[in-house]
């Protein structure tokens, strides 16, 4: 069943990021390297079963690629998005003359601003 997921399925999910328009570069090599990661760890926990050669290599550098490149990258990716979603609201809730105020709703996956502007008087 594992080889199965790692022939199979982990390289349906590379392609699949690939494909989508959404994601940036770096999130794509983010998510596809760390497909890649989890392939060779599997791929090692098989060959642990098998008591094959080189288990205790892939298994230690998978994770190692997982833990000190993977994470790191990840969560770099998403603190990038959320500055890129701060400096939006910032720049549409910002205006000279009107005090805007900025409600964000959900729904199913998409986002909505509702924006009520009340006019200012400078003194």
């Amino acid at each position: 069943g594992g080889i199965i997921f790692v022939l199979a399925f982990i390289p349906l999910l590379i392609v699949s990021i690939f494909r989508n328009e959404k994601y940036s570069g770096l999130t794509k090599f983010t998510y596809s390297f760390g497909h890649l990661s989890s392939a060779a760890f599997i791929i090692s926990i098989i060959f642990k079963f098998l008591q094959l050669q080189y288990t205790t290599f892939l298994m230690r550098w998978s994770l190692t690629a997982l833990i000190f490149i993977v994470m790191p990258l990840f969560f770099y990716s998403v603190y990038v998005k959320n500055h890129k979603r701060k400096e939006r609201d910032r720049r549409i809730t910002s205006n000279d003359n009107y005090g805007c105020f900025s409600t964000n709703l959900h729904f199913s996956r998409s986002e909505s601003y509702v924006i009520k502007c009340i006019n200012i008087k400078r003194a």
